[in-house]
C-alpha cells in the first residue's frame, strides 16, 4: 500500500477550471439547440397549418364530387343529397361560420371555419331539416377570409366555392343557373311540375389559412394556399337523363 502523498489528486484551482470549461461547452451546446429549435418554429407552425385543412378538404371534395342531388349552392356554402357508406344523408358544408373568440390569440377575431352538418334523407321525399350550425362538426379551421395573399387579418369573407361551367368559364361564386328557354315545340301546361332548379357542376375549393397555425406567434403573416376542384358527376348525369 502506498503512502498518502503518493496518491494523486485535482488541486482546487484545477478543479474550478474544469467546471468553467464545462459550463462554457454546455452553453455553446444550449445556444446551438436554441437556434436549431428557432428554425425548426416555422416549419412546425407551417406544417400544423397544413395538416387539419389537407385533411378536411379531402373529405369534402370525396363527399361533394358523390352528389346525387344540389340542395342550395353559395359562394361559401355547398348543400347536397349524397349516399355515403349505404345511408342517403343530407349534406351541408357551410364555410363561412365564425370562429369563437380566444382571448390570448388577438388574430382569431376574423377567422373563419367549415363547419358539416348532416341528416338522414328519404328517397323521393323534400330534403330533411338540418341540426343548427353549432351542433355542426368543424372540418377546416382558421380560415383567412378576404383575398389578401399577404395577410389574414381582413373581416372580408372571400368565396371558398367557385363555381365554373363545362367549358372552364368561370360563373363566379355558386348559385342556381338560369333555367333552359321553353321549347316552343313543348310549352309546359299549367298543371304541369316545375322544372327542377339547375345547378352547376364544376366546383373548384380555395382555401386560405394562416401561416401560424392556430398560433399566436406575430412573425407569421403570410397564407398556405389550398386548391382543389370537384366534378357534381351524378348530378351532370341526372339532368342528362332528363333531357333525353
Amino acid at each position: 500500500m502506498g503512502r498518502a502523498s503518493d496518491q494523486q489528486g485535482f488541486t482546487l484551482v484545477e478543479l474550478l477550471v474544469g467546471m468553467l470549461l464545462g459550463l462554457l461547452v454546455m452553453g455553446a451546446v444550449a445556444n446551438l439547440l436554441e437556434g436549431a429549435y428557432k428554425l425548426f418554429l416555422p416549419d412546425q407552425d407551417r406544417a400544423q397549418a397544413a395538416e387539419e385543412p389537407l385533411a378536411g378538404a379531402a373529405r369534402m371534395a370525396r363527399e361533394l364530387r358523390g352528389a346525387d342531388q344540389v340542395v342550395d349552392m353559395a359562394g361559401n356554402a355547398v348543400d347536397v343529397i349524397v349516399s355515403l357508406n349505404g345511408q342517403l344523408l343530407r349534406v351541408r358544408y357551410d364555410c363561412d361560420v365564425a370562429a369563437p373568440d380566444n382571448p390570448v390569440n388577438p388574430y382569431d377575431d376574423t377567422y373563419r371555419r367549415c363547419v358539416r352538418r348532416e341528416a338522414a334523407a328519404t328517397p323521393g321525399e323534400a330534403p330533411p331539416a338540418l341540426p343548427a350550425v353549432s351542433a355542426g362538426v368543424t372540418v377546416i379551421d382558421c380560415i383567412c377570409p378576404g383575398t389578401s395573399s399577404t395577410t389574414c387579418d381582413s373581416a372580408a369573407a372571400a368565396p371558398v366555392f367557385t363555381c365554373h361551367s363545362e367549358d372552364g368559364t368561370t360563373i363566379g361564386a355558386c348559385a342556381q343557373l338560369p333555367p333552359d328557354p321553353i321549347d316552343p315545340d313543348d310549352i309546359p301546361e299549367a298543371d304541369d311540375d316545375p322544372p327542377e332548379p339547375k345547378w352547376p357542376t364544376h366546383i373548384a375549393v380555395h382555401i386560405d389559412v394562416p401561416e401560424r397555425g392556430d398560433g399566436t406567434r406575430t412573425r407569421f403573416k403570410g397564407r398556405v394556399s389550398f386548391d382543389d376542384g370537384l366534378y357534381l358527376r351524378n348530378v351532370d348525369l341526372r339532368y342528362a337523363g332528363a333531357a333525353s
